[in-house]
């Protein structure tokens, strides 16, 4: 067992200490005796938290790049079958940029055709900031495929 993983209460009694390691049943939190704790019950709380954040950071973010990729590219084809691939980067990236579309320019004080072109220039450059964070979570997305795996087998 690691150190640091239980907590002496008194005597033989002790208290899960991990975070990832689920130790309430109920709504109290359960004493162990050394003995009792089994390791099968450890390795199914595991294997559960390990498939829940394979989930949220890798089927997720995949799941979201390829319907937005469906999505947008009958939008981004051109008349002769082409795909405009900056165009489909930046209209993909704009869920994921839009938090920062708004940041430096903000429409104020302008009449309705600079509030559009600033507008304009928000989505346009939203987009592209999100197009980068987009392919960095796909990019960490291929990294946690190969460290959940190999979590989930070893544990």
């Amino acid at each position: 067992r690691p150190a640091g993983f239980m907590e002496k209460v008194s005597g033989t009694k002790f208290i899960c200490k991990r975070d990832y390691i689920s130790c309430y049943h109920g709504n109290r939190k359960r004493v162990y005796r050394e003995n009792e704790f089994l390791a099968r019950e450890v390795n199914e709380m595991e294997r559960k938290e390990i498939l829940k954040n394979f989930l949220q950071k890798v089927v997720l973010p995949v799941v979201l790049a390829v319907f937005l990729f469906f999505l947008f590219r009958p939008v981004c084809a051109e008349e002769n079958g082409t795909i405009n691939y900056v165009l489909l980067w930046i209209l993909c990236g704009i869920p994921f940029g839009i938090r920062r579309m708004f940041l430096w320019l903000v429409p104020r004080n302008y009449d309705i055709a600079g509030t559009v072109g600033i507008w304009a220039v928000n989505f346009i450059v939203g987009g592209l900031i999100g197009g980068v964070v987009l392919i960095w979570r796909l990019a960490c997305a291929v990294f946690y495929l190969f460290k959940y795996g190999y979590d989930f087998a070893t544990a």
